[in-house]
């Protein structure tokens, strides 16, 4: 994912509570969502647990922070994440509503 002449960050950050099942749908089945993420952002993503260390341009980086963060805060209120939830999640992010402070940031899950 490196590219040459883009500097790189990183960043570390632990989603709270700690919660294996949430973590799981976020992630995906094998790891889906989390790859969804890094070919829309152009960045790594690793994680151990509820620990996530993003790496790329410091831009989609930080991005790629709101969604995952917005993502399994909506896993609170319905613990199921499919692609869809991820492709809206993408899109409210890029679309440059989502602001710092991500309160009014709502995202609808289906049930199944």
């Amino acid at each position: 994912m490196k590219t040459l002449g883009t500097p790189q960050q990183q960043i570390e950050f632990s989603l709270q509570p700690a919660d294996n099942a949430r973590l799981a749908s976020l992630c995906g089945q094998l790891d889906e969502h989390l790859r969804r993420i890094e070919a829309h952002f152009g960045i790594e993503i690793a994680n151990r647990g509820n620990a996530f260390r993003l790496t790329g341009a410091p831009e989609p980086a930080q991005a790629a922070e709101r969604v995952l963060q917005n993502l399994y805060a909506a896993t609170a209120s319905d613990p199921y994440i499919n692609s869809a939830t991820v492709e809206q999640a993408l899109r409210v992010v890029g679309s440059g509503d989502a602001v710092a402070d991500d309160s009014d940031t709502h995202l609808r899950t289906r049930s199944a």
